[in-house]
């Protein structure tokens, strides 16, 4: 990579920083990665990666503006009527100021000027106010004037403002440079145009030096931004950091920004047939990123009255676990979707407390449906065990009030909810649910703290190298397994999970997937198994829903697809136990 590059990603990082705090900085690194990628493939992949939102940003405002006068940047919906803050409002004045004093010196003079003195007469002011009110009146005749007459005052007040800047930066720079030289900008001279497209003015190329055409745009510190950003600072280095800043920044709107200018989101049935007949996941669509504020607050005060109501409920038998009263209903699922990728915001399953385990907590007798079909003409598939089968659905222990609680989205850390966002999105059945539950109430039994260290993770000898790729792109992306090459994925994740198991399991030697008559009754030492975090669990499940995903309709791959999900079924509930 040139020198160029490192030293402009270095000065973004530098000035832009500020701009992806706290959780958001992760994002930034993620965006960094894909750019080396695409760098690393050829120049126009760099191109087109850096050109992608770059342009659109400054299509919409003034590249002119400092960085403390910049607006908060593109929002999700073009169409939507915003409320514009301080700066953009003192933007806007100023430059309305501007070009209608521009207009005021050419066209004032005649018969406006004896309109407004006619005006001022009857209105009965006092002398003094004469100035002030010839201003104002001035402005509202001007904004009422038709668009094509305004454009070329604005096209003006445009390059009026970039002769001052560059006076006031050749000033400051008299002793290093000579001062520049060229025709004034008119806007009567034929010859090539630049668009400044945020302020949709146009300036004759003609009419300026190469220099002061370097010069049209500025940023921070008065650098130059030519609108050609394959030119700057000599090469292409300010392009591709230009284009990181820009993806960085767009991570970095509060929920209330995202939920204001949020687009409606589609139906159920629009929604399903969109992401089931587009096949290109690539960069996520922020338009269903977050619910309305106002049901998520009412679903907090929900929850915590729900809450005060279960333990008034409950109360404290000699084993120190809480004996339910009465009947325990489904808890409320409250949505905030995150930025996912691959079309993955498709809405929770409901009733999840009853089913988060693989069947009501209070009812050891609640049937459990196999996901997956049995081949037709031939006897049920053991999919579900059959002598264990309520031992594996239901949870042989009391699942306390905190446990429940566990499976609201306010007590989730940000990396747990991201990842639990990208495993929903897989719809694999009512089992895969049962197991993304266990999960969530293991790793929230422990804080949903992602700790650190090779100690805490699980052995990653021999796991598939698909794995070990998500994981090295931050595990955004969805991983698609091509039908050819299903059946050495599985053989892959089987010898995975097996050299992971403790050595009492007894199944190193086992040749092919694990059946139901392995996983026998819950207890003994899982001690091994005992993780938590993002390097944990969620790996080998996110393996299997790329495994589940990618099944199709080949009968005998769907039953070990399912004996899988059984073996991480099992292993979870027994941690839970052990913990419980």
């Amino acid at each position: 990579m040139s020198d160029i590059y490192m030293k402009t990603v270095d000065k973004v990082f530098e000035v832009y920083h500020h701009w992806a705090k706290g959780s958001h900085l992760p994002w930034m690194e993620a965006w960094l990665q894909g750019f080396h990628i695409e760098h690393r493939k050829g120049r126009m992949f760099t191109y087109d990666f850096v050109d992608k939102e770059t342009r659109e940003y400054y299509k919409t405002y003034h590249w002119s503006l400092s960085l403390k006068e910049e607006p908060v940047l593109p929002r999700r919906n073009p169409d939507v009527v915003e409320e514009l803050t301080r700066e953009e409002e003192a933007y806007r004045t100023q430059h309305e100021n501007q070009m209608r004093g521009l207009w005021s010196k050419v066209s004032f003079s005649g018969a406006v000027q004896d309109a407004f003195l006619a005006w001022f007469a009857s209105s009965g002011l006092a002398e003094r106010s004469w100035t002030p009110e010839r201003g104002r009146w001035t402005q509202e005749y001007f904004n009422k004037l038709p668009a094509e007459i305004r454009a070329l005052f604005k096209q003006e007040a445009v390059a009026e403002k970039e002769r001052t800047m560059e006076a006031k930066k050749k000033g400051r720079r008299e002793k290093a440079e000579p001062a520049l030289e060229g025709p004034s900008v008119s806007s009567g001279v034929e010859g090539d145009e630049v668009m400044l497209e945020g302020a949709s003015s146009v300036i004759p190329m003609a009419a300026l030096t190469p220099e002061e055409v370097a010069r049209l745009n500025y940023g921070w510190n008065k650098d130059p931004r030519p609108k050609d950003w394959c030119d700057a600072s000599g090469g292409k280095g300010h392009s591709k950091a230009m284009e990181l800043f820009v993806v960085f920044a767009k991570t970095c709107y509060t929920p209330e920004e995202m939920r204001a200018h949020a687009i409606e989101k589609p139906d159920d049935t629009e929604a399903t047939s969109s992401a089931s007949g587009s096949d290109n996941a690539g960069v996520p669509d922020l338009d269903d990123v977050m619910d309305d504020a106002a049901v998520e607050e009412r679903s907090k005060k929900k929850w915590k009255r729900s809450k005060k109501a279960k333990d008034k409920d409950s109360e404290i038998a000699d084993d120190g676990h809480p004996v339910k009263r009465g009947k325990t209903k489904p808890l409320q699922d409250v949505t905030n979707k995150a930025i996912l990728g691959g079309g993955l915001n498709d809405k929770p399953s409901p009733g999840r407390a009853q089913s988060e385990f693989g069947g009501d907590s209070t009812n050891s007798n609640s049937p459990q449906g196999s996901p997956l079909p049995s081949p037709p003409g031939s006897p049920p598939a053991p999919l579900q065990p059959t002598s264990l089968d309520r031992m594996t659905t239901t949870p042989p222990f009391l699942l306390t009030v905190v446990d429940l609680a566990l499976l609201e989205r306010e007590c989730w850390d940000e990396w747990f909810e991201e990842l639990k966002n990208y495993l929903e999105g897989y719809k694999l059945g009512e089992r895969w649910n049962n197991v993304l539950g266990c999960w969530t109430v293991w790793e929230g039994r422990g804080g949903f703290k992602d700790l650190k260290g090779a100690k805490n993770r699980l052995p990653s000898n021999g796991r598939p190298a698909e794995v070990a790729a998500w994981i090295k792109f931050y595990r955004r992306i969805k991983l698609t397994i091509a039908p050819a090459e299903v059946r050495r994925f599985a053989d892959k994740w089987w010898s995975w999970w097996k050299g992971m198991q403790l050595e009492w399991h007894n199944v190193g030697d086992v040749e092919g997937p694990l059946r139901d008559e392995f996983r026998g009754e819950l207890g003994r030492d899982w001690e091994v198994l005992a993780k938590r975090g993002q390097n944990r669990h969620v790996s080998p499940l996110a393996s299997l829903a790329w495994w589940g995903d990618s099944v199709g309709d080949d009968v005998e791959m769907q039953r070990e697809w399912a004996w899988a999900v059984e073996e991480c079924h099992h292993t979870l509930l027994n941690l839970l136990a052990c913990t419980s």
